[in-house]
């Protein structure tokens, strides 16, 4: 409301200007003042008309099952795409760039927009379930919570069976038909009974990109789900710590502030050019389909909005994994310590905040898993690194990497950089 009555004054500036003027003077210079009741009514009536726009260009660009993805920074444009033509999607930003909310608004428009028959989704959330807690219920979903690395790898080999059984389908439709079906969206286009369209929402895809089955798994989906109506989300932090070769099956990108010029230009070939004279914000996004830059600002809803919504669409029906896929067990650690749940180049991260250039920006970043990675870097060398790591849950290949390439670095005892 209050947006509206800004855009009011600013389009009817010579009515408010004297409308304030009356409502500002004395009572005694105001013989035939308005009620105030008649006044608020009017104001009504005037948001009522300017804020109505507004809603039909959200409708008008969601029509035909658009998702809504917020408004272009220069036109103030609605924008919306269908997934067949967002396929999969990379997220980037910081933390405190808007990154999460956009994530969530982003289930939020998906879900309503496509029912439960037309859409079905998988949440991987390493957080143990915080990520996504609110869309734990979701009617559309495919499957429990996956939270671990093994659980990863069982619900990506389930999504590649999908991706087969969905291609002996459209051999037959093309036979059936004597028309060429080599999409999910010609195949419903054709049959009786449409596939729905599967969208995978992945937090800290880096977790499944430090390890070598996994990254091969998300690559196979990445190149060839499009075709079949599977499709991934994947957000990060981290861009750069994401293989170049994933990044480039992404045909969505979708990059919110990032720690410096350079992140920018690693991750996606952003240059300064592309800013112009805008300051990235929260919530501000640069954004790529198969295209040039240009900047969004996402939607905007209450997280009291999703919750209520979430709570709504919910399922009563408990969601249980299929009895046909393998879960394997994870590891058992060494030395009796958990899997690590944090990722190589986070560790670097945590390597580089003893700087003082890293020590302030890091910290804010890292604080939650501070004190872990403080205990873990305190004790490594250069003759137990390798070790340590792998005691810690990971792998020998990102153990070796990072001993090789930062451990020489550390500090010597009494030396705190940026702590």
């Amino acid at each position: 409301m209050i947006v509206a009555g800004v855009i009011y004054l600013c389009q009817h500036g010579d009515e408010a200007v004297a409308l304030l003027r009356r409502w500002s003077k004395p009572k005694q210079q105001q013989p035939t003042a308005r009620p105030v009741a008649a006044v608020k009514q009017q104001l009504a009536k005037v948001v009522e008309v300017v804020a109505a726009p507004s809603v039909a260009a959200v409708e008008t660009a969601v029509a035909d099952g658009g998702v809504h993805l917020g408004q272009w920074l220069d036109t103030q444009k609605h924008l919306a795409m269908d997934w067949h033509r967002l396929k999969s999607i990379a997220l980037w930003g910081m933390s405190g760039s808007g990154k999460t909310t956009f994530h969530y608004n982003l289930i939020y428009e998906t879900t309503r927009r496509y029912s439960s028959e037309q859409l079905k989704t998988v949440f991987f959330d390493f957080k143990g379930g915080v990520s996504f807690s609110v869309f734990a219920k979701l009617g559309h979903n495919m499957l429990p919570f996956v939270q671990t690395v093994p659980d990863a790898g069982a619900a990506l080999s389930l999504l590649q069976r999908e991706m087969g059984k969905r291609s002996e389908m459209m051999k037959a439709a093309t036979d059936r038909h004597v028309h060429i079906v080599d999409d999910v969206a010609t195949y419903n286009k054709l049959e009786e009974v449409p596939l729905p369209i599967i969208v995978v929402f992945i937090d800290e895809v880096q977790d499944l990109t430090n390890e070598a089955a996994t990254l091969a798994q998300l690559m196979d989906i990445a190149k060839k789900g499009r075709s079949f109506g599977v499709y991934l989300v994947t957000a990060t932090q981290y861009p750069t710590a994401i293989p170049p070769e994933l990044r480039g099956q992404m045909t969505t990108l979708i990059c919110g502030k990032l720690r410096n010029e350079r992140s920018y230009s690693d991750a996606a070939g952003i240059l300064k050019e592309h800013w112009g004279e805008v300051i990235m914000k929260p919530g501000m996004f640069f954004f790529s389909n198969d295209d040039d830059w240009r900047i969004i600002r996402g939607p905007q809803h209450d997280k009291g909005l999703l919750a209520r919504y979430a709570l709504e669409n919910s399922s009563s029906q408990q969601i249980e994994w299929p009895e046909t896929v393998k879960r394997n067990a994870p590891d058992k650690p060494k030395n009796g310590r958990p899997p690590a749940t944090l990722s190589i180049a986070e560790l670097e991260l945590y390597q580089e905040s003893f700087s003082t250039s890293y020590a302030k920006e890091n910290y804010g970043i890292l604080r939650t898993k501070h004190e872990r990675y403080k205990e873990l870097f305190a004790r490594l060398t250069p003759e137990n690194c390798v070790d340590e790591l792998l005691g810690a849950g990971f792998t020998q290949f990102e153990a070796e990497m990072f001993c090789q390439k930062v451990v020489s670095k550390k500090p010597k005892n009494g030396e705190t950089g940026g702590q």
